[in-house]
């Protein structure tokens, strides 16, 4: 039963109930994987400058920093041009705090934070569009696995990433993890009742 509902209704519940495009994402990441070099490099090329245009316009921070360099993105002709941008390293964006954020105003924004693998975490914001990215590489990741979507998963998570989880929320994603055919352990907690679900 949970294997049908996940073939059949799961990316659809994910998106409608996190407000993401899951499906359009994935699609995008599976074609685009087999895209000739010409045209993936064109696409991220395009895509950088996209970026570059979208940080002068709305980020208070690269507005600043892309001024003071006279950078532009006219200036970013080939992906080894990616070198003219100054790195952003952890301690940058503590210091730098929300002068880092979009001053446009999004939908269904999640705050979360980074695993702390390499430090201490950086505080996140994610959108739809960023979340659909995540969520659709990991699925693509499956593929690559031999495994599709709907087959029965069971992921071993280590400390939360995400800050700001209510108890709707939470109710919602493990809804959502029902009908994905997905368990969830949380790694940093686990006990004699939780390994007796598996």
């Amino acid at each position: 039963l949970r294997r049908f509902s996940a073939k059949y209704f799961g990316y659809k519940i994910q998106d409608f109930a996190k407000g993401t495009e899951i499906l359009k994402t994935c699609s995008l990441l599976k074609e685009s994987q087999y895209w000739e070099h010409d045209k993936l490099y064109t696409y991220q090329l395009n895509k950088i400058k996209y970026l570059i245009d979208y940080s002068i316009k709305y980020v208070p921070y690269y507005s600043k920093i892309f001024k003071e360099l006279g950078l532009t993105s006219q200036d970013i002709n080939s992906l080894k041009d990616v070198g003219k941008i100054p790195i952003l390293t952890k301690e940058i964006i503590r210091k730098e705090g929300k002068s880092l954020y979009s001053t446009q105003k999004f939908k269904n924004i999640k705050i979360g934070k980074t695993g702390g693998t390499t430090g201490s975490p950086c505080i996140v914001i994610k959108d739809e569009k960023n979340r659909s990215f995540t969520w659709g590489s990991y699925y693509r990741w499956y593929n690559w696995m031999g495994l599709d979507y709907y087959d029965s998963i069971v992921t071993f998570w280590g400390a939360p990433t995400v800050l700001t989880s209510s108890v709707y929320r939470r109710a919602m994603d493990s809804g959502v993890n029902f009908i994905q055919n997905e368990t969830l352990f949380n790694s940093f907690n686990m006990s004699e009742k939780d390994m007796l679900r598996l």
